[in-house]
């Protein structure tokens, strides 16, 4: 007879398989609460809610991400000292991470440990050296530990990858070195032409100038339209002489350079409305008055200037005007001449020279009336004021009637400006 084999297997058959069942309940164990344990994170910073945060490191005490919420939230409600246990059991756990290094050197300082901020400060731009925000905070700090220098090397480091850091890092340069323009631009450290820019326009804002930044807006690093936004700004700030030295620096590749302070004034060159700067602007927007180059009866050269008038032309508001470099508190004699077959009005136009930060009147011509259509010479002697700057326009300066309209033709042609 042939025994029976049970069939019940012996513990060394069943063995491995419950081995094998309870690791796998535990990885799916481990899994779930770290599934757990990140939403409750997630939703902890999403809500600002701190019991969250807590209920998401006792699901998970090694889950980073709940280490990390707890840390911030701790930050928000002004707790250093748990915040800084929180980040650091996280960076134990994910030491590569250098948004946890620099959550840890915030929780540092705001504890007070500047050594310890400075350090993990550091260690984060290690680990994301192309990154601004930590070492715009390691900047910061080694300035409030007066390592000026060390600092605002790293803050201009910082701005070269976000320039809406830079404004800011020239700001707190100008409270460290007022009225130190060099030193502001040494600790500003501008590396890019937006930012160069910035210091320029930040500089003539405050009638202050480095020979940097001058050389930078003199040179060929800007478009001629950058530099005439530049030249404009600074004759906002009434800065004549870096204004006309940079318009002239523009101008001299274009045209060929002359001793007369009066630009163009044969009116070869102008053939639109406004040149900026210290060249010949045409204001097209009065009523009444057509403006055109014209080659017939010219004074001299190729060109001349024609106004036709007929109508109702706005009184005081300049027809072409030029902002002129002088020298201030000097005797000049303007002169320039026009041609007029026909001029019909109670106040016809005058060439007009004017302070131009105060409007101030220095000289003007006789009025312009008929010349039987042959030019006529005219001249305007003047005094210029206190500043480096005259305007010269033609305009009709006043009227003792209403309606004044006026009816003609213009032209003017050989404009210049000489010593007497």
């Amino acid at each position: 007879m042939i025994p029976l084999r049970s069939s019940v297997r012996g513990p060394r058959h069943w063995l491995p398989a419950f081995f094998y069942l309870a690791l796998v309940l535990m990885i799916g164990s481990y899994a779930g609460r770290q599934g757990l344990s990140e939403y409750l994170a997630a939703n902890a910073i999403t809500t600002g809610s701190l019991s969250k945060a807590r209920e998401a490191v006792r699901v998970f005490e090694g889950d980073p991400n709940a280490q990390k919420s707890l840390g911030m939230i701790m930050l928000d409600y002004g707790n250093s000292k748990e915040a800084i246990g929180a980040f650091e059991r996280a960076a134990s756990i994910r030491d590569r991470d250098y948004e946890l290094w620099m959550l840890l050197g915030t929780a540092r300082y705001q504890g007070g440990d500047l050594a310890g901020a400075e350090t993990a400060y550091r260690k984060s731009i290690s680990l994301a050296p192309y990154y601004s925000k930590p070492k715009y905070l390691c900047g910061k700090l080694l300035l409030e530990t007066d390592r000026k220098e060390e600092g605002f090397e790293i803050l201009s480091s910082a701005a070269e990858n976000n320039f809406s850091l830079y404004p800011e890092i020239v700001g707190l340069a100008s409270t460290y070195y007022p009225d130190d323009p060099e030193t502001v631009q040494r600790s500003a450290s501008p590396k890019t032409n937006e930012a160069r820019k910035f210091l320029a326009r930040y500089f003539i804002a405050r009638s202050m100038m480095t020979p940097e930044t001058l050389s930078f807006l003199l040179g060929k690093e800007l478009a001629d339209w950058e530099k005439d936004e530049f030249v404009n700004e600074l004759i906002g700030q009434h800065s004549f002489r870096l204004a006309h030295e940079l318009w002239a620096s523009k101008m001299v590749s274009e045209r060929e350079t002359s001793d007369d302070p009066i630009f163009d004034g044969g009116f070869e060159h102008t053939a639109g409305s406004d040149q900026n700067g210290f060249g010949w602007r045409i204001d097209q927007g009065i009523t009444g008055v057509a403006v055109s180059r014209t080659q017939n009866d010219i004074h001299s050269g190729s060109y001349a200037i024609r106004f036709k008038f007929s109508g109702a032309v706005e009184i005081g508001r300049s027809v072409l005007s030029q902002l002129v470099y002088v020298r201030p508190g000097s005797k000049y004699l303007l002169k320039f001449s026009y041609r007029s077959s026909e001029m019909i009005s109670a106040a016809t136009p005058m060439v007009v020279v004017t302070d131009p930060t105060t409007g101030r009147e220095l000289g003007r011509s006789t009025a312009l009336t008929a010349s039987g259509n042959r030019w006529t010479e005219m001249s305007v002697n003047f005094v210029s004021g206190q500043i480096p700057a005259v305007n010269v326009a033609l305009l009709r300066p006043s009227c003792d009637s209403s309606p004044c309209p006026i009816f003609g033709e213009l032209s003017l042609d050989d404009f210049s400006l000489v010593d007497r």
